[in-house]
């Protein structure tokens, strides 16, 4: 094991209560880019515990409108910093079925996590059959939790 991977790890044996916004369609376009909100999901949706042991994270999410819940092996992007994985088969928020959500993590100095969740997206338009995959962004930040469940 890489002394970063044992760094990123230690670091973090802690649980955090979490927080995201409302998910944003990222539109790319030849020299600029947006971004949009996607309303309509309840605040109380958007809120999730995220817990870190050893070379693992687990999310507790019950609710979750992106299938995001269970535990998942951490890479280290730099010292409490990593990238989480998480697979589904659904149903999912933005695919018909099957779907996968990045999430990309930060500890900050004041024991705060920064992060950002990658949901997958397909929009289908069923009258040309097409499908075409979009960007979806969610930012959110944890805060270090009060209780350790």
């Amino acid at each position: 094991m890489t002394p970063v991977f044992l760094m990123a790890a230690a670091a973090l044996a802690q649980a955090f209560d979490c927080q995201v916004d409302a998910p944003r369609v990222i539109s790319l376009d030849v020299g600029t880019s947006n971004a949009q909100l996607i309303d309509g999901l309840p605040a109380s949706a958007m809120a999730f515990r995220m817990r870190f042991k050893g070379n693992d994270a687990e999310v507790i999410w019950k609710d979750s409108p992106i299938q995001m819940e269970g535990k998942q092996v951490v890479l280290p992007t730099s010292v409490s910093s990593g990238l989480i994985f998480y697979l589904s088969g659904g149903p999912c928020l933005f695919t018909e079925t099957a779907c996968g959500t990045l999430v990309n993590y930060a500890k900050q100095p004041d024991g705060t996590i920064k992060l950002i969740l990658t949901p997958t997206a397909i929009t289908t338009d069923k009258d040309k059959q097409v499908r075409t995959p979009f960007l979806v962004a969610i930012p959110g930040q944890c805060k270090p939790a009060k209780d350790v469940k």
